[in-house]
């Protein structure tokens, strides 16, 4: 898989900053409550989420595109 340099860089220092997903080629989607989200990877706490492109607010850890969702309180 092809890596962005972002986030080859972000993997190498274990960034704690959340970075689009599979190599960095994660696109933003919209859901079914018409939110932008994006399926993201932080390094430093080496765990993937959806993130909220509008609020910038991680969604719940059961969050699915495909459903309603909801946010982290």
């Amino acid at each position: 898989m092809e890596q962005t340099q972002e986030y080859r860089d972000a993997v190498q220092v274990k960034r704690d900053a959340w970075v689009p997903a599979h190599g960095g080629s994660e696109q933003p989607m919209v859901d079914r409550q018409r939110r932008t989200v994006l399926y993201c990877f932080n390094p430093a706490q080496h765990r993937h989420a959806y993130i909220d492109c509008g609020t910038d607010i991680e969604m719940h850890s059961g969050y699915d595109p495909a459903d309603a969702g909801g946010f982290t309180q």
